[in-house]
């Protein structure tokens, strides 16, 4: 398990993951997002502003899964996004 600051660690050296179009460390930086979002209230105050905190973590999820889903070769891909083969079959049993 790690702790909070690991986490950090690990979410800011792999900021780049698009900049090396690097498939791992884009997977490193998913998962640093989804620990910081468990670990991070939903909303806090700051004086008497509420803030959403996890507002910008969860547009950095976003555009790291959508970078996923065209890079990641071993990415399951949505039906949209599959492609259907028809066989022919004509004359099979002729």
């Amino acid at each position: 398990m790690n702790t909070y600051a690991e986490e950090v660690a690990i979410y800011e050296a792999n900021l780049d993951y698009d900049d090396d179009n690097d498939v791992a460390k884009a997977k490193l930086y998913k998962n640093a997002i989804l620990w910081l979002l468990r670990a991070t209230p939903e909303e806090a105050w700051h004086g008497s502003q509420r803030t959403k905190e996890s507002m910008h973590l969860q547009d950095e999820l976003k555009r790291v899964r959508s970078w996923l889903s065209t890079n990641d070769p071993n990415a399951t891909r949505t039906q949209s996004q599959s492609r259907v083969v028809y066989k022919d079959l004509r004359g099979f049993r002729e």
